[in-house]
């Protein structure tokens, strides 16, 4: 077998970093996490949209329009 060494003392600087390390780690992955649920919830939406067109078309009724407002805050209108 081999010789196991004893690890080193954790350094000063390392110990006051650590935390602040992962507090911002674990901001970043709520971050993600919201930008995942925002993405799977557009999807959905994307989804059930092209059901509802879906069945419509086969009911021989016009399309559904999304609920989506067709620009949104910022965005440019076609007229200028």
């Amino acid at each position: 077998m081999g010789c196991l060494k004893n690890s080193l003392p954790p350094v000063p600087e390392d110990q006051e970093t650590r935390p602040k390390n992962r507090v911002r780690n674990k901001e970043e992955m709520h971050l993600k996490d919201v930008v995942k649920a925002k993405k799977a919830n557009k999807a959905k939406a994307v989804e059930d949209l092209a059901k509802r067109c879906r069945e419509a078309r086969k009911a021989g009724l016009p399309e559904p329009e999304s609920r989506r407002p067709p620009f949104r805050k910022g965005e440019k209108t076609p007229n200028g």
